[in-house]
């Protein structure tokens, strides 16, 4: 078969990302997400989805630490260390299941995007 190069990487997964994009923007749960959301504009909220889902690159809906890993790599340039990396992950695992989902991703960006 086929090697996969990602998440959604045949033409017919097109529908599939579409539709696990708009699943993203559903998850609204908590307060304070629900505060973070109603901040964000379409545009900002479909950025978040896209960012999320280029990051999980497994399309399994939630960031482990592998893939939040690879993504502070890339914010390393601008100063972040791994075990700063690791107390973000664990800060922004609001319920603590040991993975980031896409409302806690909000907070996450919505926090750093205060200060």
């Amino acid at each position: 078969g086929e090697a996969a190069t990602g998440a959604f990487s045949t033409a017919d997964t097109v529908a599939a990302r579409t539709e696990y994009l708009a699943t993203l923007q559903e998850k609204a749960t908590s307060c304070e997400i629900q505060n973070a959301l109603r901040e964000l504009d379409d545009s900002q909220l479909h950025e978040a989805a896209r960012k999320f889902a280029e990051i999980d690159n497994d399309g399994n809906g939630v960031l482990g630490w592998l893939e939040f890993e690879h993504l502070v790599f890339g914010l390393e340039a601008n100063g972040v260390a791994s075990g700063d990396a690791r107390r973000m992950f664990a800060k922004g695992d609001l319920n603590q299941d040991g993975v980031i989902d896409f409302n806690e991703f909000v907070l996450m960006r919505a926090r750093v995007h205060r200060k």
